[in-house]
């Protein structure tokens, strides 16, 4: 069922002109009747072909302002930047091509160059974050953003908000519950509580990261 679903997931993303139906195994009726009688064995087996996929996906990196690649911050940070409503380019005038994946520092200056355009103009914008053993799918991102706020901060409040909201809002909590399940609502908040918190622990480390990072080079502070 993985093998499948990989296939399949990477010729619908890969935008290929084929039909699919020529060349992919059909699902035998084993793997139909396991579907019927336990149905999360199909969620995971597309959990299981995603991360597939995020291992086999090339990783381009969009060359940014010079100086910048050799310092040593911000290994542990990577962005896909899977599309906007408009043109993001870096200060060389380079865009950013659709599906950019960007690693280290250069992912920190898409952000920082995306935030400057966010706050001086309404759009969206769909991402994918990581950093340490943090990742978050993707999501989109159209928030206004005040010139002076930390890409740290902004992060925190955007990545964090449902998780948030449903801390303070437990009666939402049954739509994310499985039809059939006897998860208990108290467990489920409790997980959400525990995911937050861990959460907000590595955003602490990317912030005292990024402050390192603007305290060494002052002149971005004026740019942000």
């Amino acid at each position: 069922m993985t093998s499948i679903l990989t296939v399949q997931t990477w010729i619908a993303e890969s935008k290929l002109k084929t039909k699919m139906s020529l060349f992919l195994p059909t699902y035998p009726d084993s793997v139909l009747t396991d579907i019927e009688q336990a149905p999360d064995k199909l969620f995971e087996s597309m959990n299981n072909a995603r991360v597939i996929l995020k291992k086999l996906l090339h990783e381009k990196v969009t060359p940014l302002a010079k100086n910048l690649s050799t310092d040593d911050y911000f290994h542990d940070l990577k962005i896909i930047y899977h599309g906007s409503e408009i043109s993001l380019q870096n200060e060389d005038e380079t865009v950013y091509p659709n599906e950019s994946i960007l690693t280290g520092v250069s992912a920190y200056e898409f952000l920082r160059l995306l935030k400057a355009k966010a706050a001086e103009e309404h759009f969206k914008t769909w991402l994918e974050f990581s950093y340490k053993d943090y990742s978050h799918g993707k999501f989109l991102f159209s928030d206004k953003i005040p010139k002076d706020e930390a890409i740290s901060n902004l992060l925190r409040t955007r990545l964090d908000k449902n998780r948030q909201h449903l801390l303070h809002n437990p009666q939402d909590l049954k739509q994310y519950i499985p039809t059939g399940k006897t998860i208990r609502a108290d467990d489920l908040l409790q997980q959400v509580k525990l995911e937050s918190t861990l959460f907000q622990a590595v955003m602490d480390e990317f912030e005292q990261e990024e402050n390192s990072y603007l305290s060494n080079h002052p002149g971005l502070c004026l740019l942000s």
